[in-house]
């Protein structure tokens, strides 16, 4: 009975290191949507054509593209989650989309403004390549500028939001956040790029 009893604690303690570790590596790891297909709850009302939805009204969706360590490539599932944009976007023509680039602190200021902007514009260009009209894509850069003191794998992303705003309105308060670089917008194809007020590398 001893030795039976012994067996079950250590069972129970490789079981609970187990579920320790776990809880440890979810609370690293940065979340993926999955707003951009959000569910709604079994037996409701609500209309299913409105995704990303709690369940009582309408949501803009927000998701998050990472990224490996000075890379700007779109990986599978960065992938899958530009096609579930790309869907809600075909359903909602009344929208926008902003791309918010953001890095890490482990290079330079001026590379990691590149490349969030690299990121920024690898998932336009792939939301583009879909099929969706670039005057409808906003890419705001913020590079290291919103990065944790340290070096996070979280802070090496894309955050894209959809927001029924105009593009100037969007333009506008994206430009006021703190810390925004830059903001990029296309008109009838023109593209134009605004500095944003922390935007001068010479003060790096």
């Amino acid at each position: 009975m001893k030795i039976l009893a012994f067996a079950s604690l250590l069972a129970l303690a490789a079981a609970t290191g187990a579920c320790a570790h776990s809880s440890s590596d979810s609370a690293t790891a940065a979340p993926r949507g999955p707003d951009f297909v959000g569910a709604r709850p079994e037996n409701s009302s609500v209309d299913p054509s409105l995704v990303a939805s709690n369940g009582k009204k309408p949501i803009d969706p927000v998701d998050m593209i990472e990224f490996k360590l000075a890379s700007a490539d779109l990986d599978d599932a960065a992938t899958v989650q530009i096609q579930r944009s790309v869907a809600y976007l075909a359903k909602h023509d009344d929208t926008r989309i902003v791309l918010e680039g953001h890095t890490d602190r482990s290079g330079t200021f001026a590379y990691n403004q590149d490349l969030a902007t690299r990121r920024a514009n690898a998932v336009r260009a792939s939301l583009v390549a879909a099929g969706v009209n670039a005057d409808r894509v906003v890419t705001v850069i913020f590079g290291e500028e919103q990065a944790d003191p340290g070096v996070n794998s979280y802070d090496r992303r894309v955050v894209m939001f959809t927001t029924p705003k105009s593009t100037p309105a969007v333009v506008a308060e994206e430009l006021a956040k703190t810390r925004a670089l830059s903001v990029a917008w296309s008109d009838h194809g023109h593209l134009t790029v605004q500095a944003g007020p922390t935007a001068d590398v010479s003060k790096r």
